[in-house]
């Protein structure tokens, strides 16, 4: 099975994945609704601008998972959530939205639900399914210390497994389509730092230079994904005919410490 999609990645704190089909992010249907716990109240297809969204990553982007998890990093409790559409605490660590929620309204989806808080049927992962886990790192022991998490070769796994649950379910053919026309958001990296670099985990800042460990980051990033996913081949001709098309309109929307990895 081949996949086309392209890519725009940014190292550290936030890295974005495009699909081709995404020439301009337009905004969201009057009628789309913002959060859904059932595929019955999502945008059809007709008026989203993709038919998915994957994400994964760490605390930036978490919409959930940790609060399946034994640990400290969790914010299933108040204050968090108490600007929320709900009102109410959804293990986001935010008092209200996170990047990824912004997005999905503008590709006229339903917010994404977590991996671990959805209710495994197909037809709930077919606008896409949020990996993110609070204290994940691209090295597997990042945010140990703070107890358990998903780490990104776990949700790499999880999106797999997905990905095989989507195709027994409409068949090859139409998972292919739906994954090339989708939207891959990563924000991974900055626990390798905070948890891992700045604590000297094995001797790690003699080994390497702040910016050598970029490179390092980088690189395992790359490899896991290919190794791990290599039904997914990417192209990298859209990344700066396109980055200055993708803008939000929230201005409190910042991406910071920004680097470019082509993979």
């Amino acid at each position: 099975m081949g996949v086309n999609g392209s890519i725009i990645v940014y190292l550290i704190t936030s890295l974005l994945l495009l699909s081709t089909t995404v020439s301009e992010f337009q905004e969201p249907p009057k009628d789309a609704k913002l959060y859904s716990d059932s595929p019955s109240t999502a945008p059809s297809s007709s008026s989203s601008v993709v038919p998915a969204l994957f994400v994964i990553g760490d605390s930036s982007v978490d919409s959930g998972t940790n609060n399946y998890l034994g640990t400290f990093a969790r914010a299933d409790h108040l204050p968090y959530g108490r600007d929320f559409d709900t009102h109410q605490p959804t293990g986001r660590f935010s008092n209200g939205r996170i990047p990824v929620d912004y997005l999905a309204l503008r590709l006229g989806l339903p917010f994404v639900p977590s991996y671990l808080g959805q209710k495994g049927a197909v037809e709930d992962m077919m606008h896409g399914v949020n990996y993110a886990s609070a204290g994940a790192g691209i090295i597997l022991s990042s945010g140990s210390e703070l107890g358990q998490h998903i780490s990104f070769t776990q949700q790499i796994q999880q999106f797999t497994d997905t990905l095989q649950q989507i195709i027994l379910s409409v068949g090859e053919d139409v998972a292919t389509t739906l994954v090339s026309n989708s939207v891959f958001y990563v924000s991974i990296g900055i626990n390798d730092y905070i948890h891992y670099y700045l604590l000297n985990v094995s001797n790690v800042d003699n080994l390497y230079p702040p910016w050598r460990f970029n490179q390092f980051l980088a690189s395992s990033l790359r490899q896991e994904i290919k190794v791990k996913i290599p039904q997914l081949h990417f192209s990298f001709d859209f990344l700066r005919s396109k980055l200055r098309a993708f803008r939000f309109t929230i201005s409190s929307l910042q991406f910071v410490n920004i680097s470019t990895l082509v993979i």
